[in-house]
């Protein structure tokens, strides 16, 4: 048992190796030595865990959306009960929170040809948040007797949308957001 525990431990100093020198570099000038050499390892043990960087990469942006998607559950949790207006403007804060905190990791991605990956990293967190979203007991009772259909396909496209609208406005107020996500959402008896 615990070779199993100090494999899962490698393997997260691994991925938070390869964020990390995202964060410094991007992903075009990481390397496997740069990530070995951060966290003192041997390149075989990186092959033991990871077939190439590209697959070291992509748990370090599951590993990211990961945590996303934790942030919502958590969020949840809390609304669960909780009068929808208040649940909105969490929700609001925590998407503008979510956008500015993963400033140096998105950051990172678009250094030095790391668009295309940046744009993968926008497209599966949208896809996981939409999907985990649609499955939320705080806003599900508030949008299944709407019009909405393709709740998820909507709540992709509001994501991808809103952090657009958040990167290039960096002084969004909680409140805009709120508003644009109950309009979207056809959220019922939404007092501003």
């Amino acid at each position: 048992m615990a070779s199993n525990s100090r494999g899962i431990g490698t393997r997260k100093k691994i991925v938070e190796s390869v964020k990390a020198e995202i964060i410094a570099k991007g992903p075009a000038k990481t390397s496997i030595s740069a990530i070995t050499s951060r966290i003192g390892i041997t390149r075989s043990l990186f092959y033991h865990y990871f077939a190439d960087k590209e697959e070291a990469v992509s748990a370090a942006l599951d590993a990211v959306i990961d945590d996303f998607v934790n942030d919502l559950i958590l969020w949840d949790k809390k609304h669960r009960s909780a009068e929808i207006n208040t649940a909105l403007t969490d929700l609001a804060e925590l998407l503008i929170h979510i956008v500015r905190e993963d400033g140096p990791f998105r950051e990172g991605l678009s250094l030095g040809g790391g668009e295309d990956l940046y744009l993968r990293f926008m497209d599966r967190t949208a896809r996981q948040i939409s999907a985990h979203f649609t499955q939320l007991g705080a806003l599900r009772a508030q949008t299944q007797n709407t019009a909405l259909e393709n709740i998820e396909d909507t709540v992709y496209v509001l994501l991808v949308g809103l952090v657009a609208l958040i990167r290039t406005t960096p002084d969004i107020s909680a409140s805009t957001v709120r508003l644009l996500l109950a309009q979207s959402l056809h959220v019922q008896n939404f007092i501003r």
